[in-house]
C-alpha cells in the first residue's frame, strides 16, 4: 500500500522526507557514539548483554540496520553520480558498524567490494582482485569462519550446537525446518498458491518466505511485480539496479521489511528518490 501510494510523488516531494531521515541519521549516529564511548544501556542494541551493539534511541538493531542500510545507499549513489561527498556515506557504515548485527557487516562488505571495484577500473584487475578474494576465502576459510564465531558472544554455543548454518542465520534455519514440517502436515494445495499462515504460529523470518507463507505463491509474484514496475521500470543506472538488489537480499535473510510500516517507508522513500533524482540527472 506504501509504495502504491508514494510511486507518483516527484522528486521535490520526496526531498524534505529524505533530509528528515538524513537529520535523523546523524543525529542518532552521535547518540550510537556516545553511547558506545560511556557504554550507556540504554542506547545498546542489546540492553542487559553482553553483546556488542549500539543503535541510539531507535527501537531495535533491526530497524536501525535496515535505516542505515537505505541512508548509506542513498548516499553512496549520490557520491558516485551526483558529486556528493563520500563523507556521508562513511557516516552511514560506520553507524552499521556500530549496531552490531550481522546483516549489517554483511552489507558493509559487499559494498566495500564495489567500491574497490570502482576504484580498480579495468576489467583485468578487477577479475584479478575478486579471484585473488575467491582463493583466499578458500584457503583461509576454517580460521574466517572461526574469526567471524569468536566476534559474537553467542557464537561459539551455536556453532557448536546447531552448527555453522544456524549461527549464520540466528536460529533462522531451525524455524524455517519446524515451519516446512508444519505447512507439510496442515497445508493443502491452495494455501500453497494463496498463503494464509498464522504469524503467532510460525514466522521464520526470511522476508521473502514470509510473504509466501503468508500470501502465497501469488502474493510473492503479486510482490516481485510491484517491486520491479515500480523501482525497476524506466531502463535505472547498473549501480542502482545493483545496490537495489543488495538490499533486498540482505533482507531476504532477515526479515520485517515488507511488514514493518517504519522499514516499509524508507525503503519506498529512499529507493523512489534514488530513482528519481538519478532520472533527473540522466537529463542534464
Amino acid at each position: 500500500m506504501l509504495i502504491v501510494g508514494l510511486r507518483d510523488f516527484e522528486k521535490k516531494d520526496l526531498e524534505k522526507p529524505i533530509n528528515v531521515l538524513f537529520f535523523i541519521g546523524k543525529l542518532n549516529l552521535a547518540l550510537i557514539l556516545v553511547g558506545a564511548l560511556f557504554d550507556i544501556n540504554l542506547f545498546k542494541s542489546y540492553p542487559h548483554t553482553d553483546r556488542f551493539g549500539f543503535n541510539g534511541i531507535m527501537a531495535e538493531p533491526g530497524i536501525s540496520t535496515y535505516f542505515y542500510m537505505l541512508l548509506a545507499i542513498l548516499s553512496y549513489l549520490r557520491y558516485r553520480y551526483l558529486d556528493y561527498s563520500y563523507w556521508t556515506t562513511i557516516f552511514m557504515l560506520v553507524a552499521i558498524v556500530f549496531l552490531g548485527t550481522k546483516s549489517g557487516y554483511l552489507f558493509i562488505g559487499i559494498l566495500v567490494l564495489i567500491q574497490i571495484l570502482y576504484l580498480l577500473k579495468k576489467r583485468a584487475y578487477q577479475i584479478s582482485f575478486i579471484a585473488v578474494i575467491l582463493i583466499s576465502g578458500f584457503v583461509l576459510k576454517d580460521k574466517l569462519i572461526q574469526l567471524a564465531i569468536n566476534s559474537f558472544n553467542f557464537g561459539t554455543y551455536l556453532y557448536e550446537k546447531h552448527g555453522l548454518l544456524t549461527f549464520i542465520t540466528s536460529k533462522r534455519d531451525l524455524l524455517l525446518q519446524d515451519t516446512i514440517a508444519y505447512i507439510n502436515e496442515n497445508w493443502s494445495a491452495v494455501q500453497y498458491i494463496t498463503g494464509g499462515m498464522d504469524f503467532r504460529i510460525h514466522r521464520v523470518e526470511f522476508e521473502f518466505i514470509d510473504i509466501f507463507l503468508f500470501f502465497g505463491i501469488i502474493g510473492v509474484c503479486l510482490y516481485l511485480l510491484l517491486l520491479k514496475k515500480t523501482f525497476l521500470a524506466n531502463k535505472p543506472k547498473a549501480l542502482y539496479v545493483i545496490l537495489f538488489l543488495v538490499f533486498l537480499f540482505v533482507c531476504s535473510l532477515g526479515g520485517n521489511l515488507f511488514f514493518s510500516t517504519t522499514n516499509s517507508f524508507c525503503f519506498v522513500v529512499v529507493f523512489l528518490y534514488a530513482s528519481k533524482s538519478l532520472s533527473t540527472a540522466n537529463k542534464l
